[in-house]
Parts: structure tokens; C-alpha cells; sequence
């Protein structure tokens, strides 16, 4: 059971054509009580559950569970989470999914020039356009292009039974449909927080804390084990 003075690790899954820095600034702000695990994901994923895949195989074993993935992240949160549970490998105990509802009704693609991408990148916001260079192109474009294209394929109807799922979004991020989310468990909440698309790194402050009192809070209400079967 989870308790205040347990750890938990959590497992932090940043959007498209990120890496693990991108939730450098975050790791100051945790609190002791959580253990921060930032993977890497495939550069080129075929699919959400390739990535999914990846992710569970680098978990450090042992202690209790949380996922937040942002964009492409939450994706991946959601799968390696739902596989994680129904495995029986790991307790999950949280999961939180922010800036994503599925994959996205419209917009580029793996068949769009690159021209297109970098312009819906800096339409998105939270990209430097300096960055936009001979290298950038070569290197992280394609990924980019990858993980879009791995988002925007069918997102089967996952149900976390009861592990709480925490669905967070800025309020003038325009990709997200509230409507439309694919995730859901016996315990899901909603939090919309001022913002665009990268509202978490606008107030990273904010979204810590949110995430570590929605963990610490579940001393209240620990989350049972459950055996099952990987289902892919």
C-alpha cells in the first residue's frame, strides 16, 4: 500500500521530439517522496505500443508506479500503464495524461513537408525557432515525424480499472477534445490550468505540486495490486 512515507517512482514522458531534459527543470521541485525515471523512448517508433514497450522494459524494479506523459507522452503513459497493470509486473498507482485526448482529428502528418511540420510546431508554441538549423532537420525532424505519425494511428479504449487517472490541459490548448478521451478507470478527474499546449512548462511549479498531492493523497485511498494478463 502506498503510504506518505513510501516512495513512488514516476515515470516522466515528455512530448514529440523531446528527451529526458525536457524535464530537467522539474527535478529540484519533486519531492522526496517521489523518485523521478525518465526513460528514453524510440526515436522512430512504428507504433504507441512500441513505445510503450520500451518504456516498461527500463523500469528501475521494486517500488510502486505513477506515469505523467505530456502530448506523445501521455500516449505512451497510458499504454505502458495499461500494460504494466494488466501484467501484474508493477503496481501502478496513478497515472496522469496531459495535453492529449487520442489521436488528433487533423492536421500534419508523416506525408507533410517539412516546411509544414516546423510551422505547426511553432503554431503549438514551447519550440524555440532559432533551433531551426541544418542539424535540426536531419536529426530531430525525422523523429518529430515518427512519433506524429505513431500518434495519430486508432488508440484502443484502454480502462486502468482502479488506478486514478488525472486528465490535465491548458485551456487555450486547441488539440485537445474533452470528449474524446480514450482512457478511463473507477477514479477520473479532470484539471484545466491557464495556458496553451505547454502550459506545464509555463508553471511547472503549479503542475508539480498537483501531481504530488494527487499521489500523496492516495494514502487516503491506496490502490489494490492486480494480477492479470499482458494484452497488447
Amino acid at each position: 500500500m502506498v503510504t506518505a512515507t513510501s516512495t513512488t517512482q514516476l515515470v516522466l514522458l515528455p512530448h514529440a521530439g523531446a528527451d529526458a531534459s525536457t524535464f530537467g527543470a522539474w527535478l529540484d521541485k519533486l519531492p522526496p517522496s517521489l523518485s523521478p525515471v525518465l526513460p528514453a523512448t524510440p526515436q522512430r517508433p512504428s507504433s504507441i505500443h512500441e513505445a510503450a514497450v520500451a518504456v516498461c522494459a527500463q523500469l528501475p524494479a521494486g517500488r510502486d508506479v505513477a506515469l505523467f506523459g505530456h502530448s506523445y507522452g501521455a500516449a505512451v503513459a497510458a499504454r505502458a500503464a495499461h500494460l504494466l497493470h494488466d501484467s501484474g509486473r508493477r503496481r501502478v498507482v496513478w497515472v496522469g495524461l496531459s495535453g492529449w485526448s487520442g489521436p488528433p482529428p487533423a492536421g500534419p502528418d508523416a506525408t507533410t513537408d517539412d516546411a509544414a511540420l516546423v510551422a505547426e510546431l511553432r503554431r503549438l508554441g514551447g519550440f524555440d525557432p532559432s533551433l531551426v538549423d541544418d542539424d535540426f532537420h536531419a536529426r530531430r525532424l525525422p523523429s518529430i515525424r515518427a512519433q506524429w505519425k505513431a500518434l495519430a494511428q486508432p488508440f484502443p479504449a484502454l480502462d486502468l480499472g482502479p488506478v486514478p487517472v488525472l486528465w490535465m490541459r491548458g485551456d487555450e490548448d486547441p488539440h485537445v477534445d474533452d470528449d474524446a478521451r480514450p482512457v478511463t478507470s473507477d477514479h477520473v478527474s479532470s484539471l484545466v490550468l491557464p495556458g496553451d499546449h505547454f502550459y506545464l512548462f509555463q508553471d511547472a511549479t503549479r503542475v508539480i505540486a498537483v501531481i504530488a498531492a494527487a499521489i500523496r493523497d492516495l494514502r487516503q485511498s491506496p490502490v489494490p495490486h492486480h494480477e492479470g494478463v499482458t494484452t497488447s
